[in-house]
């Protein structure tokens, strides 16, 4: 379980998709204090609305060149027998955007290779090359984690009561330009999700797909209050977009319980209805 969420986490949005379910603290003391006085009536009120809410829907909506564009949603548990068939038809782009990012951040910090639990256990064959590194094998070994952590981990086993929101972004012909998969498990607080992943694919980026997927759980379920996310601190390209839509930075991020995450390689933001509304006003632009 820990394994899965490690890897989830270094995928989560950076696109982002490696840090499926790991949990983060709240970005202030106040929600932090927030969290800890939570009842459990609370709690389980945030899921119940969850599990009342439409579990499947579609958007259409224009990128920023007026193209026309459909976002295809569905809430799925893990043990849900369209959770891992969901998986697979994202499987591709998310191998493909989280191996560069990965790959990337492990170029300007190769010691992470022997200090970051994922790479410990996996990359251990390239560990002691000096600093002439096999940089195309470690790139497919990457490739194989992501891989199979999308086609063939068995994610029934994990987090039963949890909920993962899947929203694709397709062309009219219904070829895949992007994917956000946002989460939601019964310990967050009220009106929290996080995102787990995203990806565009390589000829649609500099549309505005990531602002539209971005904004639609502001559609799927409007009692959102805040998102909150991860990335590489090299992941530069992803935190300017992040930015720009209104996260800022996180400042006292939540740690998984047995995961520290090292605050050299990891960048956490949130962001709060309270504070902007420019995801909210982006959302209102997608017609049901």
């Amino acid at each position: 379980m820990i394994y899965a969420y490690r890897i989830l986490s270094v995928l989560i949005i950076g696109m982002s998709m490696l840090m499926c379910a790991q949990m983060i603290k709240k970005s202030e003391q106040s929600n932090h204090e927030r969290i800890e006085t939570m009842s459990n009536q609370s709690q389980s009120k945030w899921l119940d609305v969850i599990n009342a809410s439409k579990n499947v829907g579609a958007f259409t909506a224009k990128d920023k060149f007026s193209s026309p564009v459909i976002i295809e949603w569905k809430i799925l548990g893990t043990t849900s027998p369209d959770f891992a068939p969901t998986m697979r038809s994202i499987a591709d782009l998310a191998t493909h955007a989280f191996t560069s990012v990965e790959l990337q951040f492990l170029q300007q910090h190769p010691q992470a290779m022997t200090t970051e639990g994922l790479y410990q256990d996996n990359l251990a064959e390239f560990q002691n090359q000096g600093t002439q590194f096999d940089w195309q094998g470690i790139e497919n070994k990457i490739a194989s984690i992501i891989s199979n952590l999308y086609t063939t981990m068995d994610w029934s086993k994990f987090g039963g009561d949890d909920r993962y929101i899947f929203a694709m972004i397709k062309d009219e012909k219904g070829g895949l330009l992007g994917f956000i998969t946002f989460f939601v498990r019964p310990s967050y607080a009220y009106g929290d999700c996080k995102v787990t992943a995203m990806g565009i694919m390589p000829a649609a980026q500099n549309r505005g797909l990531g602002k539209l997927l971005m904004s639609s759980i502001f559609e799927i379920i409007r009692q959102i209050q805040r998102i909150f996310l991860s990335t590489r601190v090299t992941n530069v390209k992803a935190i300017a977009a992040y930015r720009s839509w209104g996260f800022v930075i996180d400042k006292n991020p939540m740690q998984e319980p047995g995961h520290t995450f090292n605050p050299d390689y990891w960048i956490f933001m949130e962001y709060r209805t309270e504070q902007t509304k420019i995801l909210q006003e982006a959302a209102r632009t997608l017609v049901k």
